[in-house]
């Protein structure tokens, strides 16, 4: 982490802004940390004395990197009082520090935030705050806004997130503040991975964003019926009216199927008033091919899940991509966090400690990883039936598939099936890697599941994992199950139960979704 008391380190930041200052021209200089600084901060002695933890949400490192700014830009600001110094209100130094009343003449603060959220009047009304905060302490008056039109992507994308009123609101309410945005749109990855364009919704945002910059009292209903009339030409009432049901409902198609069905039909209304090959046409499917996934999101928030555990997969650790071998003893790859223990499938009950069976998980941008730890105090009289005897399921929903079960033995032997529809198809290969490792009182299994991308059953439906990575906003759903035999005696435990002795009852699979 970059020390911020380290003398070292004002005085290369220094020289590295008067050197863009005399030898590039530059009008401005960014003197901010680098992304994700607020998590990865010094701890030194001298650094920590700086912290204020005290000061709850966007203020706990306030102090710490405003002194350090505001001291780089007043010395910036000897040698060339001309030019200006920025940073960035944003993450734990979101708020204006407490020590400091009137910022250096020459520094310039760009304000992270995501406009959209402003839907929420509590939102609002902090990100408002933060504004009247800093303004007082800022003699150069120069306050900018870096915005975030991120919805568009691969892991958000399919709502409707239109937001032109709440654009509107806040360009009018910085008239006479801000000389500008800088916005946040996408990355090229998102452009080359899927067969969507990203800025089949985030396009209107920008337009009016640009159009309102000009003039920011513009009248905006006339200025969306303007839009919706020439770009949609006969599809103008139907996308006219997803874009007010967009705004007033894309925050609740998280959770809600009703605003989804919604705005599905307002699609279809859009695609059956326009002739078929016509620019029209290719202007409406562009936003009915980005708002696909909102068919299998209605699906899955229509089934009735109540009580359902939640679970969030983190980010690997791994170094480097190894064979897996069934152990889980590897820290590099199942570092001792986030187990998550089975009960029994009916009654949700506790097992016995010795019989106790608990799992892992974590994900890469393309595979998802299981590890699970099965207690076995008898290994000897394993029961290796390939179907009635000892085995572990895991079981999971994607994005766009209900649903795939992987089910395996002791020995290894891995049983695939794609349940889709409600049939099951045993001759679906889930292309996972599997390991299985006897120890002297357990049996293990690690689990690498590829993720093929979506629409891949319609290429290949007889091999491969239909769906994108879970998000918060498309997450799977899923269940591990394990099924001991013993003396003619079954005892099966899963992550969530289900009410039953089955394990295959999607209603109950918990939520997964990855970070």
């Amino acid at each position: 982490a970059m020390c911020l008391s380290s003398e070292r380190t004002f005085e290369l930041h220094v020289k590295y802004v008067r050197f863009l200052f005399d030898h590039y021209d530059q009008r401005m200089v960014n003197v901010d940390m680098p992304d994700g600084f607020g998590s990865r901060v010094c701890r030194c002695d001298d650094c920590r004395a700086q912290f204020t933890p005290e000061r709850g949400r966007g203020g706990g490192t306030s102090d710490y990197v405003w002194g350090y700014i505001d001291r780089v830009a007043r010395e910036v600001y000897r040698s060339h009082p001309d030019r200006m110094v920025s940073g960035l209100a944003y993450s734990s130094y979101l708020q204006p520090p407490e020590k400091i009343e009137r910022m250096s003449p020459n520094l310039a603060i760009i304000h992270a935030m995501w406009r959209s959220n402003n839907h929420d009047p509590e939102t609002e009304a902090f990100q408002r705050g933060i504004r009247e905060a800093w303004l007082p302490r800022l003699p150069s008056g120069e306050w900018y806004t870096y915005d975030y039109f991120l919805h568009s992507r691969q892991q958000r994308r399919g709502r409707p997130t239109f937001f032109p009123r709440r654009i509107a609101k806040e360009l009018r309410a910085l008239k006479g503040i801000s000389p500008g945005d800088t916005i946040e749109i996408f990355n090229a990855l998102d452009w080359e991975a899927e067969a969507y364009h990203p800025f089949a919704i985030s396009h209107l945002n920008l337009y009016v964003t640009s159009r309102l910059w000009w003039d920011a009292d513009l009248d905006l209903n006339a200025l969306l019926d303007e839009y919706a009339t020439l770009y949609y030409g006969p599809a103008r009432d139907a996308i006219r009216a997803l874009i007010e049901h967009g705004e007033q409902t894309w925050p609740n198609m998280q959770n809600d199927p009703e605003p989804i069905a919604r705005a599905l039909e307002l699609i279809e209304s859009a695609q059956a008033a326009v002739e078929p090959g016509s620019v029209y046409a290719r202007r409406v499917d562009v936003l009915a091919t980005y708002m696909e996934p909102l068919y299998a999101l209605r699906g899955q928030l229509s089934r009735s899940r109540e009580d359902v555990p939640r679970s969030r997969m983190l980010p690997t650790r791994t170094l480097a991509r190894r064979t897996l071998d069934g152990r889980l003893d590897d820290e590099n790859y199942w570092p001792p966090v986030q187990t998550r223990r089975l009960v029994d499938v009916e009654t949700g009950d506790p097992v016995p400690g010795e019989r106790r069976t608990w799992f892992r998980h974590f994900h890469t941008d393309d595979e998802i990883y299981f590890g699970i730890h099965c207690p076995e105090p008898d290994m000897a009289n394993l029961d290796l039936d390939p179907t009635h005897g000892d085995y572990v399921e895991i079981l999971f929903e994607t994005s766009t598939h209900s649903f795939y079960r992987l089910r395996i033995n002791p020995t290894g032997l891995v049983a695939d099936a794609d349940h889709r529809d409600g049939v099951e198809n045993t001759d679906w290969d889930s292309e996972a890697e599997v390991a299985v490792h006897r120890g002297e009182n357990y049996w293990s299994v690690e689990v690498r599941i590829p993720i093929a991308g979506p629409d891949h059953r319609e290429v290949n439906p007889w091999s491969g994992v239909d769906g994108r990575r879970p998000s918060t906003i498309f997450p799977w759903h899923f269940n591990v199950g394990r099924q001991r035999v013993r003396d003619g005696r079954v005892e099966r435990t899963a992550y969530s139960p289900t009410g039953t002795q089955e394990f295959e009852v999607p209603e109950h699979f918990a939520e997964l979704w990855a970070r």
